[in-house]
This record gives C-alpha cells, structure tokens and sequence, in this order.
C-alpha cells in the first residue's frame, strides 16, 4: 500500500480526490489511529478559519447604498488656497519637465573674455566641476519639487477632504 502522505490528506479534506481514491484513503484513515491524528491537525486551520470569519450582515449592500445617497449632496469642497497652491507647484513641475531636454540642459557655460580686456586685467579661470553636471542638478531638483508636490497635495487637498467626508458619513 501506498504511503498517504500530508498533500493526499489535504486533497482529501478539500475532496479533490476521486471517489476509489477517497474511499481507499477513508478506509485507511479509519485503521491507522495515528493517520486519523494527523487528518485532525490538518483539518484544524479550516475548523479555526470557519469560525473566525463573520460573513457581512445581509443588508450590508443596502446600507452602503443609503448612506451614500444620503450623503451625495454633501461632499467637502477644495479650498481655494490649497487648489492653487497645488495648482502651481503642478506648473512648475510640467514647466521643469519641459526645460529638461537635452537641448536646454547642456549649456556651454565656459566664460569667453575678450582679448582687450585681458591685455588689462588678469583673468582667473574658473573651470566647473566635472563631477556634477548641470542635467543632474535640475533633476534632482525636480523630482524634489514633484515629491513636495505630492506632500502639499496630501496635506493641503486629501487629507481636509477626507476628514470631512468622514464627519459627514458618522
């Protein structure tokens, strides 16, 4: 005879098994006491799960359904001051977004001084770092402002909007 192993017991609780499957294990189940032990751990999760969960009451749909209508002519506005605040960083950030090309982004920022002015006074050079470049500063400089964005929308739109919406629906 076949070993019956915990995945055969598993099929078995959940009756995947075919039916002269389900019969020899059943049989075997009712002679084996130790077999039997381990098909009651393995039922007990199912027992503990059936228990534990509450299914909803049965107006549950109707209720959300009245409450929402109830609550349809209610609903919190923006303030303005929020909304154009929001509104601008939303600007600055498309506008950031569209001075980032290539084309804009790589400047030739060397200083060109003419030849009369250097018979005169003598000129320092002054080199930029080649480490840092100008295209990496302006992104991080707008991922910054997008992420301040994303901040100033959440505490100034989201979050009054919702805890309104909260206080009407309670």
């Amino acid at each position: 005879m076949d070993k019956i192993t915990d995945e055969v017991l598993l099929d078995y609780i959940d009756g995947s098994l075919i039916q002269s499957e389900a019969i020899r294990i059943k049989a075997a189940i009712n002679s084996n006491p130790q077999l039997r032990a381990r098909l009651e751990e393995l039922r007990l999760p199912d027992r503990h799960l059936a228990v534990s969960l509450e299914s909803p009451s049965a107006n549950f749909t109707d209720s959300v359904w009245s409450n929402l209508s109830q609550s349809k002519g209610n609903v919190p506005k923006f303030s303005l001051n929020s909304f154009l605040i929001v509104f601008a960083a939303m600007i600055t950030v498309v506008l950031g977004s569209y001075f980032m090309t290539d084309s804009i982004i790589d400047l030739d920022l060397s200083l060109k001084v003419p030849n009369t002015v250097t018979e005169y006074v003598e000129v320092p050079q002054v080199e930029i770092p080649q480490g840092i470049s100008l295209k990496t500063v302006s992104q991080i400089l707008l991922y910054s402002l997008s992420f301040l964005l994303l901040l100033i929308l959440d505490k100034a739109i989201l979050k009054p909007y919702f805890k309104k919406r909260r206080e009407l629906l309670t």
